[in-house]
């Protein structure tokens, strides 16, 4: 593992989600509901970074008090990163349909597997290792399980680019290129994260893929 490597990847991460929280502070038009989903996207990938760093340099150091912030630490993390996407369907949806009434309707759907997901990391944190689990070196091994987590990731990606799709065909104009920008860096970047290292490390595309789509108020996916 090339801790200098994750160290440089999180920190230029970091810089760049800070700045587009800067972005965000300086905008006028900040209280909108779709600044709201991208806000809370770009602080959930802040902390599914920090807590990534943190469990990588964790990884095969010895100690209870080691284990603990393991099993922690991965936990935040990759339900933290399984939330980005959820997060960024909301975001599409609601750039494209500029609808509240259906955005609620959307988010309880999207959200019901997110939840059982959610609940098997839950459990996974009394040594379950349905998701993960930390081996007695302390190093961190996937679970037979853990594969619901890439599908559903990769289903929030496809769920984003059907509901692009979709309006079209409803007569909506949309702006495609940032859609597919997000999905696609994301989705390469995530998955050849995810056969490397798991998913603790598809975070890493997030983060990226969030600089091309800059404050959405200027920047409309509905037009």
């Amino acid at each position: 593992m090339n801790i200098p490597e994750i160290l440089v990847a999180n920190g230029t991460g970091a810089v760049l989600v800070c700045f587009l929280l800067l972005l965000r502070v300086r905008g006028e038009s900040k209280n909108s509901v779709g600044s709201e989903l991208f806000l809370r996207m770009l602080v959930v990938t802040l902390l599914a970074q920090a807590t990534e760093t943190i469990s990588f340099l964790l990884d095969g150091v010895p100690g209870a008090a080691s284990r603990f912030w393991l099993y922690l630490t991965n936990t935040v993390c990759t339900g933290a990163t399984v939330c980005v996407g959820y997060a960024w369907c909301l975001y599409v949806d609601f750039r494209v349909y500029r609808s509240t009434g259906r955005l609620r309707r959307r988010h309880l759907l999207l959200g019901v597997p997110l939840l059982a997901v959610l609940a098997l990391l839950a459990a996974n944190l009394f040594g379950t290792g349905w998701i993960f689990s930390i081996s007695a070196d302390n190093v961190y091994h996937r679970g037979p399980l853990n594969i619901l987590l890439y599908l559903l990731l990769f289903g929030y990606y496809a769920e984003s680019v059907w509901q692009v799709h979709k309006a079209k065909h409803d007569g909506v104009t949309v702006e495609f290129f940032p859609v597919y920008y997000f999905v696609l860096c994301g989705g390469h970047g995530a998955a050849g994260r995810v056969l490397r290292y798991g998913l603790r490390l598809a975070v890493s595309s997030h983060r990226f893929c969030a600089c091309g789509q800059p404050d959405p108020e200027p920047a409309r996916l509905y037009r």
